[in-house]
């Protein structure tokens, strides 16, 4: 067999350039490859960069459980020889991957501890890109202003550097928070500046990512055939790379913008789409957001039995992560519902006797305003 199929480091260089290309189910398998090498060879760092790159790819793969498992595993192994720098990258790793599945309180102490890590050891970008975590955690929590904060501390350091990645990914994460805060606007040009770097860079699943945010943008803005261009390009790039995370927050906000339209069974559609990645890679967040979705939808069909039990699905999710931003939106929503009960009650002009309509009420555009 040739002596060069069997060097893990040229494995591990593979496995790396499929990651990038955003080949991360492939490249899985090769760093796995990689790992059996060096751990036959009792090469603790070629160990370490193994499991935190394959940890890597399985959290962007949707594999969060499986991800933490590596992470710890190397955060163990970095630890037995003192590396600090791989203790931090672990640290990021596994804080990145308990968020996705919802628990943002417990990622922000790993986020804290490898943050300490970087500056003790003097780690410019180590240091910004825990400074990013942090600011997409605070936006998950709802404290807006903390995000922005450590978004602009990172992308200070991110320039001071030239990582012109980093810059991309944080120009990405400013466009989600400004579109949150409602500053659509500002949130459109975070996205396509980050979309023109990420083209730049060939970064397929970057290119994605901020189509899709470009597409959300324009959704809370009504260019509803702009944004649904812009979500087809993102779900286009995401079926080539297989992508079951964030492909999965595109059809949700697919099923809002065809709702928002009135094309029900397209809504739905997508609605269940979205809910079924977010099952499989236990995405609480990304649940409680499908049962939102699927709750406004049975609202608009008049099916107020039907929407409020996915309200109180989605309303024990996110009192149970204590998901802020999410909370507000269902009381938002309950309280459309108390407004059309009692519409209901009185037999008002807007109303039929059995069930209700929306003719023409505010509370149509209320329901849909969940950027």
């Amino acid at each position: 067999m040739n002596k060069a199929i069997l060097n893990p480091d040229n494995i591990l260089q593979k496995a790396e350039r499929l990651r990038n290309d955003s080949l991360f189910g492939k490249s899985i398998k090769e760093y796995k490859n990689a790992l059996k090498l060096y751990r036959r060879l009792n090469d603790i760092d070629g160990v370490i960069t193994s499991l935190i790159g394959m940890a890597d790819s399985m959290r962007l793969n949707g594999d969060f459980m499986e991800s933490i498992k590596n992470y710890r595993k190397a955060l163990r192994y970095s630890e037995s020889i003192d590396d600090q720098l791989n203790m931090a990258d672990s640290l990021i790793g596994i804080g990145l991957s308990v968020r996705a599945l919802g628990c943002w309180k417990e990622s922000l102490k790993y986020f804290d501890r490898a943050q300490r890590i970087y500056r003790k050891n003097r780690d410019k970008k180590g240091t910004g890109f825990a400074l990013w975590a942090k600011g997409v955690a605070m936006r998950i929590r709802g404290d807006l202003k903390k995000a922005i904060n450590y978004l602009r501390q990172a992308m200070k350091i991110f320039k001071e550097i030239n990582d012109t990645e980093a810059i991309a990914y944080t120009l990405n994460s400013l466009g989600g928070v400004m579109r949150v805060s409602k500053r659509y606007r500002l949130s459109l040009r975070y996205y396509l500046q980050a979309n023109s770097i990420f083209r730049e860079l060939k970064d397929r699943f970057g290119i994605a990512y901020s189509y899709c945010g470009i597409g959300n943008a324009l959704r809370m803005m009504d260019h509803k055939n702009e944004a649904l261009l812009n979500f087809k390009k993102a779900m286009k790039i995401y079926r080539r790379i297989n992508d079951r995370v964030s492909s999965a927050y595109t059809l949700w906000s697919m099923g809002m913008l065809s709702l928002s339209k009135g094309e029900i069974k397209d809504s739905r559609k997508y609605f269940k789409m979205a809910e079924s990645l977010f099952n499989k890679t236990g995405d609480r967040r990304g649940l409680a957001y499908a049962s939102i979705g699927l709750a406004q939808l049975e609202l608009m069909r008049n099916s107020l039995d039907k929407g409020l039990q996915y309200l109180r699905k989605a309303k024990g999710i996110a009192e149970r992560m204590d998901f802020h931003l999410e909370k507000r939106y269902i009381k938002e929503i309950f309280d459309i519902i108390k407004k059309i009960k009692q519409n209901k009650s009185r037999k008002t002009s807007g109303m039929k006797k059995r069930g209700f309509e929306f003719s023409k009420p505010c509370s149509f555009a209320l329901i849909m305003n969940i950027p």
